[in-house]
């Protein structure tokens, strides 16, 4: 009798952790889960290129955040690797000099602990940039951008 409480015991603090971790996004994710939804988002709607680059605030990302767009189908690197091409300061790969895009996540305010805004914006060149504010919620376990508001644009 005993071991069949435990048995019980353990199966419910098993399911509720297990519901907290699911619906509570503060116990399950980090602020690098809403930076990587948020690019996916992007990158779901933009024209390819071969190379992305990222940039987290003002800095580069750490490398174990660019490791987890390893299932892309172009490469995802730091911002300060990219180059710029003279006229019209055109975002370029300096490895193979083709045009690329740098990805800028900024500011992430909590709204609620299922809602959050992310500032987020691309550079392609001098007049092609723009700048937005993402509404982003926790839905089925993950972050998902529910609203985009356009900020500014070049």
């Amino acid at each position: 009798m005993k071991s069949v409480k435990l048995q019980l015991l353990a199966t419910l603090v098993a399911t509720v952790v297990t519901i907290v971790a699911v619906l509570l996004p503060v116990a399950t994710s980090s602020d690098d889960d809403i930076r990587e939804a948020a690019i996916r988002y992007h990158l779901r709607n933009v024209q390819e290129r071969d190379v992305f680059f990222v940039q987290v605030g003002t800095r580069d990302p750490a490398a174990d955040f660019l490791v987890r767009f390893a299932d892309v189908p172009w490469k995802v690197k730091a911002a300060s690797l990219a180059g710029f091409r003279k006229s019209g300061h055109v975002v370029i790969d300096p490895q193979t000099g083709k045009d690329s895009m740098i990805l800028k996540v900024g500011d992430i305010a909590w709204n609620s602990p299922w809602h959050v805004t992310v500032s987020y914006g691309y550079y392609v060149a001098n007049m092609g940039a723009a700048g937005y504010r993402y509404r982003m919620a926790w839905q089925f376990g993950r972050w998902v951008v529910v609203a985009k508001e356009s900020l500014w644009v070049s």
